[in-house]
């Protein structure tokens, strides 16, 4: 299994940290965020990680070599991230694939219990959520049924003040792929939509369209708020330092 991880932002609303590094290196207690991620994935079993990095790429590189105590790195530089969005990002690795993949944004601190609830799901696409708070998040949700059943994904923009999350659940930006999944569906689709020229979109409007092609089974892996949280901005990193997750 393999770990792709999107590390391109600029990461503006963590200014001024992010002047001088980027997004996925700024430390959290002194170790950096995705060092953390990383640490978490390779106790789950992967044997690769891909980085697609961006903003100040070689400083990324340069921190962590090729390789992650013993587990082998290989990077892809997307040099247009300020003018794409995440689609371009995983579309530049959206190779064939032997294995399984997973899935991860570079600004998320997590517990290692989310991943074993993520590992134990026999889906097509996991995709890991939380029930929706109002008062600590926003962002995409995915609209379920029979508890588990992903059959819709609704962006931040198209959620109005009277929206209700009754059946839906909030993305936390980590999901496992099938190999099968990934080399049929996904990563053909992303290379649809960028070859189209949508550089500017985003991957989960390509999972909403297989979610609605019925032909996949693709489901959320619903864990609670307390085993994650999003560092956005220099609030939440301030959270983040104060939370059980370190």
């Amino acid at each position: 299994m393999k770990a792709i991880i999107l590390a391109a932002g600029f990461g503006r609303r963590l200014q001024p940290i992010t002047n001088t590094m980027p997004k996925s290196m700024v430390p959290v207690k002194d170790i950096p965020l995705i060092v953390r991620s990383m640490r978490k994935i390779k106790a789950m079993g992967v044997d690769r990680f891909v980085i697609v990095t961006g903003h100040m790429a070689s400083y990324i590189k340069e921190k962590l070599s090729d390789n992650f105590e013993g587990t082998p790195i290989s990077y892809i530089e997307n040099s247009i991230y300020e003018t794409t969005n995440n689609i371009y990002s995983l579309w530049m690795a959206a190779q064939h694939s032997d294995e399984d993949v997973c899935l991860f944004e570079c600004d998320l601190l997590y517990s290692e219990l989310l991943l074993d609830d993520m590992i134990k799901s026999d889906a097509d696409c996991a995709i890991v959520t939380s029930f929706f708070n109002k008062e600590t998040m926003d962002g995409s949700v995915i609209e379920i049924k029979n508890e588990e059943e992903a059959i819709n994904l609704v962006l931040k923009k198209e959620q109005g003040p009277d929206f209700d999350y009754t059946n839906y659940r909030k993305t936390v930006n980590i999901y496992k792929f099938k190999k099968d999944f990934w080399n049929e569906a996904f990563a053909p689709a992303l290379v649809k939509e960028v070859e189209s020229g949508n550089v500017n979109s985003y991957y989960e409007l390509v999972l909403k369209e297989i979610m609605h092609s019925n032909k996949w089974d693709m489901k959320v892996v619903n864990v609670p708020e307390s085993y994650w949280c999003e560092i956005d901005d220099i609030d939440d990193l301030k959270r983040a330092e104060g939370s059980n997750l370190l």
